[in-house]
């Protein structure tokens, strides 16, 4: 189990937080080295339902899938 979580960047102009690339990036980074092929150990990415982890059109959901993992969105 990977307990991972994004540091907000600071403010840029009127941007708050952390913006999708950034997200997408890091999790390339932290996230998907680790992913293994289902049903193995660390074959499962669970996330909520904020917008970011749907962000360029599955983006996530695609790394996770080119590992051969799973990811599952927590119901709303």
């Amino acid at each position: 189990m990977i307990g991972w979580k994004s540091t907000p960047i600071s403010n840029r102009g009127d941007c708050r937080g952390l913006d999708c690339m950034d997200f997408l990036l890091d999790v390339a980074a932290v996230v998907i080295p680790h992913v293994q092929p289902y049903p193995a150990a660390r074959s499962i990415v669970i996330c909520d339902n904020v917008s970011l982890h749907h962000a360029f059109g599955g983006m996530l959901k695609a790394m996770v899938e080119a590992k051969g993992g799973k990811l599952i969105f927590l119901p709303t």
